[in-house]
């Protein structure tokens, strides 16, 4: 982008990147503070400071772009004030409320770049997100098996297989261990839509969750 002689193409790509929370967590099992944590993050500022304006914000489990996709019902606002009202609400107490480890995938700098204004965001909000660089196998070893409080990584976004895959509690294929389970219903009834509508209704019910 720096030289002159070159002309930048940009297109956007069939991934996105989310802040996954293991529920298993005794703060984060807490539904409050999980939506306190949305409220806390500036999207708009993630994206240009962390990934250098290459990249537009995402709310939910389904790529953005995606045929199907549906805008949640009340999707989250930046508003920290909010956010630490809830928090404050939800039992966890200043000047640290609560402390959370969070593996980065390290094989690619865009994530240290980007964890490092979430644990800005987060410490503007009295929570204490503490970094743990991860690579390749050690990474999805940890993913798989839930040894994690939460992680950053991007997610394959353009069939929604992918998406049954990453968000499902384990199955035979394990990829991602959160301990969540209360997409299970909805994702299963997506894997028997045999429709347009019925596809399009189960993405809406997935991002009311």
């Amino acid at each position: 982008e720096g030289e002159t002689a070159i002309r930048v193409y940009t297109s956007p790509r069939t991934y996105y990147i989310p802040l996954v929370f293991n529920v298993r967590h005794p703060v984060l099992r807490n539904t409050e503070v999980r939506i306190a944590i949305n409220e806390a993050l500036d999207k708009p500022a993630l994206i240009r400071d962390g990934l250098r304006n290459h990249g537009r914000p995402a709310d939910g489990p389904v790529w953005p772009e995606h045929w199907a996709y549906s805008v949640p019902p009340r999707p989250f606002a930046f508003n920290p004030t909010a956010a630490r009202r809830r928090l404050d609400t939800a039992g966890t107490a200043m000047p640290s409320r609560f402390s959370f480890t969070c593996l980065v995938w390290a094989d690619d700098a865009r994530f240290e770049r980007l964890a490092l204004v979430l644990q800005k965001q987060l410490a503007n909000v009295g929570i204490d997100m503490r970094l743990v660089p991860s690579k390749g196998h050690t990474f999805r070893q940890r993913a798989a098996a839930g040894d994690f409080d939460a992680l950053l990584i991007e997610m394959a976004g353009r069939s929604l297989s992918w998406t049954y895959m990453f968000w499902h509690s384990p199955t035979d294929v394990r990829t991602l261990d959160t301990g969540y389970r209360a997409g299970d219903e909805i994702l299963d009834q997506l894997r028997r839509s045999g429709t347009d509508e019925e596809i399009r209704t189960g993405v809406a019910a997935l991002a009311r969750l």
